[in-house]
Parts: C-alpha cells; structure tokens; sequence
C-alpha cells in the first residue's frame, strides 16, 4: 500500500494538495462526491506498450483515453513508424476533431515503451493535453475551444491491428 501511495502522490501531487486544501477549507468536514470529482478530472493515463506483429496491415497504433463519458472523450493515437502521424484529439458525442498531429519516431517490434497521456485543466477555460514517451515530451496541446471536455470520467487504452503486450496501466 505504501508503494501504490507512493506512486499517487508522484503522479498526482498537485490533486493531493487541492483535495488537502478543500478538506481544510471545509473545516475537516468529509468532502462530498461532487467535490472530489471536480478535483479528481486531473489525471495521467499511463502503460507500457509493446508491439510484436502486425498481422492487420502495415501499422499499428498505440491508444490511450481520458475523460471517457459514453462517446465523448480525449484520445491518442501513436503510430509504430514515423511514415504514419502521431495525434492528440477528442470525440464529443461520436464526432472525432483531430487537435494535433505530428511526426514521431520509428518503434521497434518486441521494446516496451513507456507511454503517457496527461489531461488536465490549466484554467476555467483551456484543457492541457500532454503526451510522453519513455519520460520526454512527445506533443502537446491546449484545447480551448468550445468543444472541450470539462467533465470527469473514465480513462482507457486500446490498439489497432497488432499483437503485442501491455504492462504497468495506471
């Protein structure tokens, strides 16, 4: 338990300190539900990914998802050669709008690599969306447009068209 607390203050450290504050703020009172969801939108989507075949095609995709309320949420996708583009994006109701693209490295078959995906609010009006490989800044971008997603939900990852291994999902 220790180690999993550990592993939540690292990756959460600044919606521990907001959680602490409200709590004083609300005189050691218990916090409700909707309190700590406001505060609990914030987070890092993480999982080591491998890729071993591609029996589906030529590429496959790395994916990970945050804020994930039906059909409505934030996605990446990276691609296993840099022919293909990396993109940041959201889907509100089922309809896809692509945030950002670019051009990543090439990923070797059989490696596990690190991947991150961090969603979070810097203010009232622009959502933060950044993406990591192995520890390094991947690509970026700030959505503030009115279609952005506000909402607390749920978080995932997936694949297209390769067999290969996943570890260390948190």
């Amino acid at each position: 338990l220790r180690e999993i607390e550990r592993d939540l203050h690292t990756h959460f450290k600044d919606t521990h300190a907001k959680i602490k504050a409200r709590y004083e703020e609300n005189n050691k009172e218990e916090l409700e539900d909707e309190d700590l969801e406001e505060m609990l939108k914030d987070v890092a989507v993480a999982a080591s990914m491998n890729i071993s075949s591609l029996p589906g095609g030529t590429r496959g995709m790395y994916e990970l998802a945050a804020r994930i309320n039906g059909s409505t949420y934030y996605y990446i996708n990276i691609p296993n050669e840099n022919f293909f583009t990396a993109e940041i994006g959201r889907y509100n109701t089922g309809s896809k709008t692509i945030l950002k693209t670019a051009t990543l490295s090439d990923y070797a078959f059989n490696t596990l690599y690190n991947i991150e995906f961090r969603v979070y609010d810097i203010n009232a009006t622009t959502v933060a969306l950044d993406v990591y490989v192995d520890g390094s800044s991947a690509m970026s971008f700030n959505d503030s447009a009115a279609g952005r997603i506000l909402d607390a939900g749920g978080f995932g990852l997936g694949s297209l068209q390769f067999i290969g291994r996943w570890d260390n999902f948190t």
